[in-house]
């Protein structure tokens, strides 16, 4: 959370309604640009926030902050202009690495799934095979005298172990 005195806004006015998203952080930029303003820093968490709402989507959000960073002065600095394309490319070389670590993960599942659907195909033909074995005992006179002795146990009460 931020607090401001209402001589802050007598320097620096009201927020900006250009920025639907931005308008703090262009707000925060002209008063850390105030010389006669002085700003603090007090190391507590004293309120929080929930995702979602205007600020979540980012490229409305980024093309305000870019907006407001090519209007300010600092910013158009020689050093701040070398370090923020320091950070651009920095950030480049980062996004394009997680896609690659990301695309070699993909194709590393589609391996092991490819097989899994090699060894499923295998299985299945077994299964068929073994359901066409059974199939053929089952016609066989060794099945039929196999289910009679098991008629015989069960009428005498006796276990029947299938």
């Amino acid at each position: 959370a931020s607090f401001f005195s209402a001589r802050s806004f007598e320097h620096l006015g009201p927020f900006c309604d250009r920025y639907k998203i931005a308008a703090d952080y262009d707000w925060f930029v002209r008063l850390l640009s105030h010389p006669a303003l002085k700003v603090c820093h007090y190391p507590r968490a004293i309120a929080s926030y929930a995702q979602g709402g205007a600020s979540s989507d980012i490229r409305a959000l980024f093309a305000e902050v870019f907006a407001i960073q090519n209007q300010v002065a600092v910013y158009q600095e020689p050093d701040w202009r070398s370090r923020r394309l320091e950070a651009l490319q920095h950030s480049f070389v980062d996004k394009y690495a997680r896609l690659e670590e990301q695309h070699r993960a993909v194709a590393a599942r589609d391996r092991r799934i490819g097989k899994l659907e090699g060894r499923l195909q295998t299985l299945e033909a077994e299964a068929g095979e073994l359901a066409g074995q059974i199939a053929a005992m089952k016609t066989s006179k060794f099945w039929k005298l196999r289910e009679g002795w098991f008629g015989v146990k069960r009428r005498l009460g006796l276990p029947v172990d299938e």
